[in-house]
């Protein structure tokens, strides 16, 4: 499958996953009632968050990231599409998990603040906020969120690598193909020594057997020439 084609695939999968999750916890629970999957660990409770993901940034910080955020958006948009056959699979896919899981909770600020009756207009809706580890920690958050810090983790971890792998190969050729030092005649060819260059046994057999033969046409033209009849 190539890479344009996955990243399609997960800029649509992420907000339709999300919304529907997001839907049947709308439908069949009122804000505040927690459901627990797993007692005293995963419970599913039915927040409305006003900040960002993990309800970070909420209240009177809520318009930086509503600022900041198209224009993350953006930037990660453009620079995907750009750069889509140049990234390897992992990259691509990690950016448009990124991508799809901030437009996935921004389309809730926008055009879903209806459901919201603490809604002032345009831009002022809640997300909701329904996955609840509360073993491990108190923030509640979504699937879009999900896809958000998992592309951030996947993206910076391969990252880390292939700096990582460009830093041992290059430390890797210096120790294999060391600095040839400066030769002190440089008029000599390699390998000279003494300034005679040395020859092979292979090359010296033919050098010998092409004076031989030299020398037997010689001396064959020297004995014709003896014993050609005067007149």
């Amino acid at each position: 499958m190539s890479t344009y084609i996955l990243c399609v695939c997960v800029a649509v999968l992420v907000p339709a996953l999300d919304h529907l999750t997001k839907y049947l916890v709308r439908t069949f629970m009122d804000v505040g009632d927690s459901i627990p999957i797993i007692k005293n660990f995963f419970h599913i409770t039915y927040i409305l968050n006003d900040g960002m993901a993990f309800g970070s940034m909420g209240g009177k910080w809520r318009w930086v990231f509503m600022t900041v955020t198209p224009l993350a958006l953006t930037a990660v948009a453009i620079y995907l599409l750009k750069n889509i056959r140049k990234l390897d699979k992992l990259s691509a896919v990690s950016l448009s998990m990124i991508f799809a899981g901030g437009l996935s909770n921004m389309v809730d600020r926008i055009f879903f603040i209806h459901l919201d009756p603490a809604s002032t207009g345009l831009f002022d809706g809640r997300v909701i906020d329904f996955l609840d580890f509360n073993g491990i920690w108190d923030a509640v958050f979504n699937v879009a969120d999900s896809a958000v810090v998992v592309g951030v983790f996947l993206f910076m971890g391969r990252y880390a690598y292939d700096t990582f792998r460009e830093y041992r190969n290059r430390k890797t050729l210096k120790h294999v193909v060391p600095e040839m030092p400066a030769s002190e005649n440089s008029s000599e060819p390699h390998g000279s020594l003494g300034g005679e260059q040395e020859q092979s046994p292979e090359c010296s057999q033919e050098t010998n057997g092409a004076q031989f033969s030299v020398a037997q046409e010689k001396n064959d033209g020297q004995t014709g020439e003896k014993n050609r009849p005067s007149f």
